[in-house]
Protein backbone atom coordinates (compact mmCIF):
# COMPACT_ATOMS: atom_id res chain seq x y z
CA UNK A 1 0.00 0.00 0.00
CA UNK A 2 2.82 2.17 0.84
CA UNK A 3 4.29 1.95 -2.73
CA UNK A 4 1.08 2.58 -4.12
CA UNK A 5 1.05 5.74 -2.29
CA UNK A 6 4.70 6.65 -2.86
CA UNK A 7 4.26 5.78 -6.82
CA UNK A 8 0.93 8.25 -6.57
CA UNK A 9 2.14 11.20 -5.12
CA UNK A 10 5.15 11.04 -7.32
CA UNK A 11 2.80 10.48 -10.78
CA UNK A 12 1.14 13.09 -9.58
CA UNK A 13 4.14 15.83 -8.83
CA UNK A 14 5.92 15.01 -12.30
CA UNK A 15 2.37 15.81 -13.62
CA UNK A 16 1.96 19.39 -11.70
CA UNK A 17 5.47 20.06 -12.61
CA UNK A 18 4.70 19.11 -16.30
CA UNK A 19 1.63 21.62 -16.46
CA UNK A 20 3.83 24.75 -15.35
CA UNK A 21 3.41 26.56 -17.98
CA UNK A 22 5.72 29.91 -15.98
CA UNK A 23 8.92 28.63 -17.96
CA UNK A 24 10.26 28.49 -20.95
CA UNK A 25 13.13 26.94 -22.35
CA UNK A 26 15.01 30.75 -22.64
CA UNK A 27 14.41 31.66 -18.75
CA UNK A 28 17.69 31.56 -16.83
CA UNK A 29 19.84 31.53 -19.83
CA UNK A 30 22.13 34.21 -21.42
CA UNK A 31 23.81 34.64 -25.31
CA UNK A 32 25.69 35.75 -27.33
CA UNK A 33 23.51 37.10 -30.02
CA UNK A 34 25.54 36.71 -33.54
CA UNK A 35 25.69 36.82 -37.22
CA UNK A 36 27.35 34.20 -38.77
CA UNK A 37 29.71 34.43 -41.32
CA UNK A 38 32.52 32.04 -43.92
CA UNK A 39 35.03 33.14 -44.67
CA UNK A 40 37.01 31.70 -47.91
CA UNK A 41 39.19 28.79 -46.32
CA UNK A 42 35.83 27.21 -44.97
CA UNK A 43 36.73 28.41 -41.37
CA UNK A 44 33.73 30.14 -39.36
CA UNK A 45 34.02 34.24 -38.32
CA UNK A 46 31.44 35.68 -36.27
CA UNK A 47 30.21 39.44 -35.99
CA UNK A 48 29.11 39.61 -31.99
CA UNK A 49 26.05 41.85 -32.09
CA UNK A 50 24.87 42.09 -28.40
CA UNK A 51 24.31 39.74 -25.49
CA UNK A 52 20.70 38.45 -24.33
CA UNK A 53 19.83 37.67 -20.82
CA UNK A 54 16.53 36.05 -20.34
CA UNK A 55 14.64 35.17 -16.99
CA UNK A 56 11.24 34.88 -16.85
CA UNK A 57 9.84 36.87 -19.60
CA UNK A 58 11.67 39.81 -19.20
CA UNK A 59 15.05 40.11 -21.56
CA UNK A 60 18.42 42.85 -20.48
CA UNK A 61 21.10 43.50 -23.09
CA UNK A 62 24.03 45.07 -21.57
CA UNK A 63 24.86 46.58 -24.36
CA UNK A 64 23.03 49.78 -24.42
CA UNK A 65 22.85 51.17 -20.34
CA UNK A 66 21.40 47.57 -19.70
CA UNK A 67 18.50 47.99 -21.35
CA UNK A 68 15.30 46.25 -20.25
CA UNK A 69 12.20 44.38 -21.88
CA UNK A 70 10.09 41.66 -22.30
CA UNK A 71 10.04 38.26 -24.53
CA UNK A 72 8.06 36.08 -25.88
CA UNK A 73 8.07 32.22 -27.38
CA UNK A 74 6.02 30.78 -28.99
CA UNK A 75 6.37 28.01 -31.14
CA UNK A 76 9.40 29.53 -33.97
CA UNK A 77 8.59 32.98 -33.16
CA UNK A 78 10.73 35.14 -30.39
CA UNK A 79 9.84 38.72 -30.12
CA UNK A 80 11.70 41.04 -27.68
CA UNK A 81 10.54 44.44 -26.71
CA UNK A 82 12.58 46.95 -25.29
CA UNK A 83 11.25 50.16 -23.43
CA UNK A 84 13.26 53.04 -22.20
CA UNK A 85 11.75 56.27 -21.56
CA UNK A 86 9.72 57.73 -24.74
CA UNK A 87 11.32 54.91 -26.86
CA UNK A 88 10.25 51.16 -27.56
CA UNK A 89 12.01 49.02 -30.21
CA UNK A 90 10.38 45.95 -31.26
CA UNK A 91 12.00 42.99 -32.69
CA UNK A 92 11.34 39.32 -34.05
CA UNK A 93 12.84 36.56 -34.65
CA UNK A 94 11.04 34.04 -37.22
CA UNK A 95 12.27 30.66 -38.11
CA UNK A 96 13.65 30.19 -34.11
CA UNK A 97 14.84 26.68 -33.27
CA UNK A 98 18.38 24.56 -32.58
CA UNK A 99 20.68 25.58 -34.58
CA UNK A 100 22.83 22.90 -37.10
CA UNK A 101 25.52 24.53 -36.43
CA UNK A 102 28.11 23.03 -33.65
CA UNK A 103 29.09 26.08 -32.10
CA UNK A 104 25.37 27.91 -31.39
CA UNK A 105 21.92 26.50 -29.47
CA UNK A 106 19.72 28.42 -31.44
CA UNK A 107 19.23 29.86 -34.86
CA UNK A 108 16.85 32.33 -36.58
CA UNK A 109 15.73 35.08 -39.12
CA UNK A 110 15.47 38.56 -38.03
CA UNK A 111 11.67 39.24 -39.11
CA UNK A 112 11.38 42.72 -37.81
CA UNK A 113 13.54 45.31 -36.20
CA UNK A 114 11.47 48.69 -35.56
CA UNK A 115 12.21 51.47 -33.22
CA UNK A 116 9.08 53.81 -31.99
CA UNK A 117 9.07 57.40 -30.17
CA UNK A 118 6.81 59.48 -28.89
CA UNK A 119 6.55 63.38 -27.87
CA UNK A 120 10.14 65.10 -29.09
CA UNK A 121 12.45 63.20 -28.11
CA UNK A 122 15.67 61.75 -29.85
CA UNK A 123 15.53 58.25 -29.97
CA UNK A 124 19.69 57.41 -28.44
CA UNK A 125 19.85 54.27 -26.45
CA UNK A 126 17.37 51.85 -28.34
CA UNK A 127 18.28 53.61 -31.54
CA UNK A 128 21.94 52.04 -31.59
CA UNK A 129 20.68 49.16 -30.38
CA UNK A 130 17.86 49.19 -33.12
CA UNK A 131 21.03 49.54 -35.92
CA UNK A 132 22.89 46.43 -35.32
CA UNK A 133 19.51 43.78 -36.13
CA UNK A 134 19.57 44.16 -39.98
CA UNK A 135 16.16 42.21 -41.18
CA UNK A 136 15.97 39.27 -42.69
CA UNK A 137 19.53 38.24 -41.86
CA UNK A 138 20.31 35.52 -40.27
CA UNK A 139 21.33 35.35 -36.50
CA UNK A 140 22.92 32.61 -34.17
CA UNK A 141 22.37 32.31 -30.38
CA UNK A 142 25.71 31.32 -28.59
CA UNK A 143 24.79 30.23 -25.05
CA UNK A 144 27.83 31.78 -22.95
Amino acid sequence: MKKQVILLIFLASCFLTGCDDQTDELSGRSFNLIYPTSLPSGQSNHQGLTVFKFKDGAVETPYINEAKGEYDLEEEELKVVFQEDSQKLNITFEDFDASTKNYSTYSAVIERAELKTSGDQKARGLSRLKRIFKVDFPVEFLER
